[in-house]
C-alpha cells in the first residue's frame, strides 16, 4: 500500500522537530547559566554531584551544597543571612553574590584546595568563638571576606593566602598561627579596633605586608618564640601601634629593596630626611629577639609600591584570585550556536515551502 505525504505535511513535522530542539536548547542554557532554575533533576539528591551550586536557589543550606558539589566545584551564595556552621573537607570554592554573611564558625579540615571570596562572617557575642579555623590543610585562599568581632586560627597547615579582607572589632587575635603551619602569606589587609593582627605561636616562613593597622589594643605583630623566618614589611601601622618579637630569624623590613614599615606616630614625632625613601632611624620591636626595623619608610607604603614591583616582579605574576568572578548571566558561545542553528534550519525550510509554492502556482 503506498502511503503519499504532501509536502506540507512534512514541513509541519519539521517545523514541529526544530522548535522541540530550540526549546531543549533553550532548557539547556537555563539550566546551565540560570541560577533562578531549580528544578536540577531531583537536586534534593544527596548521592548526586554537581560542578555548580547556587544556595539558596537550588538548595537552602550551605553544608547541603558542600556534600553534593563534586570535589573542585563552586558553591555560588545568593545575597542573604547563613546560620550555620559550615564545615569543609572537600575541594570546593565558595563564593558571594553580593551581600553574604555567615553567623555561625567555618572549618576547613584535611583537605586542600579550598578558596572563600566574598562574604562576611560576623561571630556574635564577641569573642565567644573563632569565625574560622583552617587545620590540616594546604592551599587554601581567603579574599575580601569581612571578620567582624572574631577571627582565624591557622593550625598544622600550609600554603594560606589571607588577601584583600577586613577585620574589625575582634577581641581576641585576628590572625593566629600555631603548630607548625608554614608557607603563609597575608596582604592587603585592613585591622581596626583589633586585639592583635597577627599573633605566630609556632610558625615559619610566613610573609605579612601591605596590610594596614589600626588601633590595635595589645601589639599590631606578636611573634613568639617559636615563629621563624617571619618576614613584615611595607605595612602601615597608624595610632601608635607597636610590635613584639621574640622569634628566631625574623625580619621587619624587605632585605631586596632595603624597605621596612610605615610607623605613624614615630615619622610624626622624629625629623627625618625627606631626600631619603626611607627615615635616618631605626625601629626598635620589644620581645626578647631585640630586633629593629632598619629602614623604616617616611611615608605610607602605598609610595613605596613601584619600587617594590621594580625588584619583585615574580611576586606580581598570576596574581589574580583564580574563580573570584560572579558568574555571567550570558551563555557560553556552544549554547548560542545551539540555539541559533535550528533557527537557520527553520528559516531554510520556510523558503523552501514558499519556493515550492511559487512554482506550484506558476504551473
Amino acid at each position: 500500500m503506498h502511503i503519499k505525504i504532501s509536502k506540507r505535511s512534512i514541513c509541519v513535522f519539521l517545523i514541529f522537530v526544530i522548535i522541540s530542539i530550540a526549546y531543549r536548547a533553550y532548557i539547556i542554557e537555563s539550566f546551565s547559566h540560570n541560577s533562578s532554575f531549580t528544578d536540577y533533576g531531583s537536586l534534593a539528591s544527596e548521592n548526586s554531584v554537581y560542578n555548580k551550586v547556587y544556595v539558596p536557589d537550588n538548595i537552602s543550606s550551605i553544608n547541603t551544597a558542600l556534600s553534593m558539589v563534586s570535589p573542585g566545584g563552586t558553591i555560588y551564595l545568593k545575597k542573604g543571612v547563613y546560620n550555620e556552621y559550615v564545615r569543609i573537607n572537600k575541594s570546593v570554592r565558595i563564593i558571594g553574590i553580593g551581600e553574604v554573611i555567615i553567623t555561625n564558625r567555618i572549618i576547613i579540615s584535611s583537605t586542600k584546595n579550598v578558596s572563600i571570596h566574598n562574604v562576611s562572617i560576623s561571630i556574635f557575642p564577641p569573642g565567644s568563638e573563632e569565625a574560622l579555623i583552617i587545620y590540616n590543610s594546604s592551599n587554601i585562599k581567603l579574599f575580601n571576606i569581612s571578620f567582624i568581632y572574631s577571627g582565624i586560627i591557622i593550625t598544622r597547615s600550609q600554603n594560606i593566602l589571607i588577601i584583600n579582607s577586613n577585620f574589625e572589632k575582634v577581641s581576641f587575635p585576628s590572625i593566629i598561627i600555631k603548630n607548625k603551619s608554614h608557607n603563609i602569606t597575608i596582604e592587603y589587609n585592613v585591622f581596626n579596633n583589633v586585639y592583635t593582627a597577627l599573633t605566630v605561636f609556632d610558625g615559619s616562613n610566613i610573609i605579612f605586608s601591605f596590610n594596614k593597622i589600626f588601633q590595635t589594643r595589645s601589639y599590631g605583630v606578636k611573634l613568639l618564640s617559636k615563629s621563624m623566618n617571619v618576614k613584615v614589611y611595607l605595612n602601615n601601622f597608624y595610632d601608635d601601634v607597636k610590635c613584639y618579637d621574640e622569634g628566631r630569624n625574623n625580619l621587619w623590613y624587605d632585605p631586596i629593596t632595603k624597605l621596612g614599615n610605615y610607623w605613624e606616630h614615630t615619622t610624626k614625632t622624629i625629623e627625618h630626611n625627606l631626600n631619603n625613601q626611607t627615615c635616618n632611624y631605626y625601629i626598635r620591636i620589644d620581645g626578647s629577639a631585640n630586633n629593629i626595623d632598619k629602614y623604616p619608610l617616611c611615608s605610607s607604603y602605598e609610595n613605596y609600591i613601584s619600587i617594590f614591583k621594580n625588584t619583585h616582579d615574580h611576586r606580581f605574576e598570576n596574581t589574580s584570585i583564580t574563580g573570584t568572578s560572579v558568574p555571567s548571566t550570558r551563555s557560553d558561545r556552544p549554547t548560542y550556536i545551539l540555539t541559533a542553528l535550528p533557527i537557520c534550519i527553520l528559516i531554510l525550510v520556510l523558503l523552501i515551502l514558499i519556493y515550492y509554492r511559487r512554482r506550484k502556482r506558476n504551473e
